[in-house]
Protein backbone atom coordinates (compact mmCIF):
# COMPACT_ATOMS: atom_id res chain seq x y z
CA UNK A 1 0.00 0.00 0.00
CA UNK A 2 2.94 2.61 1.07
CA UNK A 3 4.54 1.80 -2.20
CA UNK A 4 1.61 2.20 -3.95
CA UNK A 5 1.11 5.54 -2.91
CA UNK A 6 4.73 6.55 -3.32
CA UNK A 7 4.16 5.60 -6.73
CA UNK A 8 1.34 7.45 -7.35
CA UNK A 9 2.90 10.32 -6.10
CA UNK A 10 5.92 10.23 -8.08
CA UNK A 11 3.94 9.68 -11.02
CA UNK A 12 1.92 13.32 -10.54
CA UNK A 13 5.23 15.01 -9.38
CA UNK A 14 6.88 12.99 -13.15
CA UNK A 15 3.60 14.18 -14.92
CA UNK A 16 3.83 17.75 -12.93
CA UNK A 17 7.25 18.57 -13.72
CA UNK A 18 6.40 16.90 -17.49
CA UNK A 19 3.90 19.79 -18.22
CA UNK A 20 5.89 21.99 -16.65
CA UNK A 21 8.55 21.46 -19.22
CA UNK A 22 6.27 21.80 -21.39
CA UNK A 23 5.08 24.83 -20.88
CA UNK A 24 8.00 26.69 -20.28
CA UNK A 25 9.46 25.29 -23.47
CA UNK A 26 6.28 26.36 -25.47
CA UNK A 27 6.65 29.96 -23.66
CA UNK A 28 10.38 30.10 -24.57
CA UNK A 29 9.88 29.56 -28.11
CA UNK A 30 6.76 32.13 -28.06
CA UNK A 31 9.76 34.30 -26.89
CA UNK A 32 12.56 33.90 -29.07
CA UNK A 33 10.39 34.20 -31.91
CA UNK A 34 9.32 37.35 -30.77
CA UNK A 35 13.08 38.86 -29.76
CA UNK A 36 14.03 36.98 -33.06
CA UNK A 37 11.54 38.88 -34.93
CA UNK A 38 12.29 42.28 -32.99
CA UNK A 39 16.14 42.04 -33.85
CA UNK A 40 15.20 40.42 -37.33
CA UNK A 41 13.16 44.25 -38.08
CA UNK A 42 15.95 46.12 -35.94
CA UNK A 43 18.75 44.72 -38.35
CA UNK A 44 16.54 45.31 -41.59
CA UNK A 45 15.73 49.33 -40.45
CA UNK A 46 19.39 50.05 -39.61
CA UNK A 47 20.56 48.32 -42.96
CA UNK A 48 18.02 50.40 -44.67
CA UNK A 49 19.21 53.51 -42.93
CA UNK A 50 22.79 52.90 -43.36
CA UNK A 51 22.13 52.99 -47.20
CA UNK A 52 20.57 56.69 -46.92
CA UNK A 53 23.53 57.69 -44.16
CA UNK A 54 25.46 58.26 -47.48
CA UNK A 55 23.15 62.45 -46.83
CA UNK A 56 26.06 63.06 -44.46
CA UNK A 57 28.65 63.72 -46.82
CA UNK A 58 26.17 65.89 -48.32
CA UNK A 59 25.16 68.08 -45.69
CA UNK A 60 28.51 68.34 -44.31
CA UNK A 61 31.42 68.31 -46.72
CA UNK A 62 30.77 68.28 -50.96
CA UNK A 63 30.15 71.88 -52.62
CA UNK A 64 29.70 73.20 -56.26
CA UNK A 65 29.62 70.57 -58.33
CA UNK A 66 30.27 67.88 -56.68
CA UNK A 67 27.70 68.74 -54.11
CA UNK A 68 24.78 68.42 -57.24
CA UNK A 69 26.30 65.48 -58.64
CA UNK A 70 25.96 63.46 -54.80
CA UNK A 71 22.57 65.01 -54.43
CA UNK A 72 21.14 63.87 -57.34
CA UNK A 73 23.01 60.35 -56.97
CA UNK A 74 21.65 60.36 -53.06
CA UNK A 75 17.88 61.05 -54.19
CA UNK A 76 17.85 58.24 -57.27
CA UNK A 77 18.85 56.24 -54.52
CA UNK A 78 16.79 57.05 -51.43
CA UNK A 79 13.90 57.81 -53.40
CA UNK A 80 12.23 54.34 -53.85
CA UNK A 81 13.87 53.28 -50.02
CA UNK A 82 11.50 55.87 -48.28
CA UNK A 83 8.27 54.15 -49.02
CA UNK A 84 9.96 50.94 -47.08
CA UNK A 85 10.63 53.05 -44.52
CA UNK A 86 6.72 54.52 -44.36
CA UNK A 87 5.86 51.00 -44.03
CA UNK A 88 8.44 49.62 -41.78
CA UNK A 89 7.29 52.54 -39.54
CA UNK A 90 3.33 51.58 -39.88
CA UNK A 91 0.72 53.13 -37.67
CA UNK A 92 3.35 52.80 -34.54
CA UNK A 93 4.75 55.65 -32.76
CA UNK A 94 8.66 54.53 -33.00
CA UNK A 95 10.23 51.66 -35.32
CA UNK A 96 9.85 48.11 -34.30
CA UNK A 97 6.37 48.86 -33.01
CA UNK A 98 7.78 50.46 -30.16
CA UNK A 99 6.12 53.59 -27.89
CA UNK A 100 9.76 54.42 -26.62
CA UNK A 101 12.55 55.24 -29.11
CA UNK A 102 15.42 52.79 -29.73
CA UNK A 103 18.66 53.78 -31.04
CA UNK A 104 17.06 53.12 -34.75
CA UNK A 105 14.81 55.92 -34.02
CA UNK A 106 17.75 58.35 -33.34
CA UNK A 107 19.50 57.32 -35.95
CA UNK A 108 16.61 57.43 -38.42
CA UNK A 109 15.86 61.04 -36.73
CA UNK A 110 19.51 62.47 -38.04
CA UNK A 111 18.98 60.86 -41.45
CA UNK A 112 15.52 62.36 -42.14
CA UNK A 113 16.64 65.49 -40.37
CA UNK A 114 19.95 65.73 -43.05
CA UNK A 115 17.32 65.13 -46.02
CA UNK A 116 15.44 67.68 -45.16
CA UNK A 117 18.13 70.22 -44.98
CA UNK A 118 19.18 68.96 -48.83
CA UNK A 119 15.35 68.99 -49.88
CA UNK A 120 13.00 70.49 -47.02
CA UNK A 121 9.66 68.58 -49.64
CA UNK A 122 11.49 65.48 -49.49
CA UNK A 123 8.39 64.29 -47.39
CA UNK A 124 5.59 65.82 -48.33
CA UNK A 125 4.02 63.04 -50.07
CA UNK A 126 4.98 61.00 -46.81
CA UNK A 127 2.76 62.57 -43.59
CA UNK A 128 3.39 59.78 -41.69
CA UNK A 129 7.27 60.15 -41.60
CA UNK A 130 6.31 63.87 -41.34
CA UNK A 131 4.57 63.00 -37.74
CA UNK A 132 7.45 60.77 -37.32
CA UNK A 133 9.98 63.64 -37.02
CA UNK A 134 7.66 65.97 -35.41
CA UNK A 135 6.88 63.78 -32.74
CA UNK A 136 10.97 62.44 -32.14
CA UNK A 137 12.18 65.84 -32.10
CA UNK A 138 9.77 66.78 -29.15
CA UNK A 139 10.46 63.74 -26.88
CA UNK A 140 11.43 66.43 -24.22
CA UNK A 141 15.03 65.58 -23.50
CA UNK A 142 15.76 64.99 -27.12
CA UNK A 143 13.96 68.61 -27.61
CA UNK A 144 16.75 70.35 -25.13
CA UNK A 145 19.36 68.87 -26.77
CA UNK A 146 18.64 69.85 -30.29
CA UNK A 147 18.30 73.40 -29.18
CA UNK A 148 22.01 73.42 -27.89
CA UNK A 149 23.65 71.50 -31.14
CA UNK A 150 25.00 73.38 -33.93
CA UNK A 151 23.51 72.70 -36.86
CA UNK A 152 24.72 72.58 -40.79
CA UNK A 153 24.66 75.62 -42.57
CA UNK A 154 25.68 77.02 -45.90
CA UNK A 155 25.27 73.15 -47.21
CA UNK A 156 26.30 72.79 -51.03
CA UNK A 157 28.26 75.79 -51.32
CA UNK A 158 30.34 76.38 -48.02
CA UNK A 159 29.17 73.79 -45.86
CA UNK A 160 29.66 74.33 -41.43
CA UNK A 161 28.22 73.94 -38.18
CA UNK A 162 26.73 77.10 -36.62
CA UNK A 163 25.36 77.54 -33.18
CA UNK A 164 21.92 78.59 -33.23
Amino acid sequence: MKSTKVSCILSHILLSVLFLSLYLYVFIRACLCVVCSVLILSLSLSTAFCELDSINPIVNVYRDEQFVRKRTEFWNMATPKIPRLVKMLGSATFFCGRTEPSMCDFMGLHILQNMLRVDPSCLDAYPTFQAYVTRCQNLPNLKEYLKSCPVPVDIGTNPMLKKE
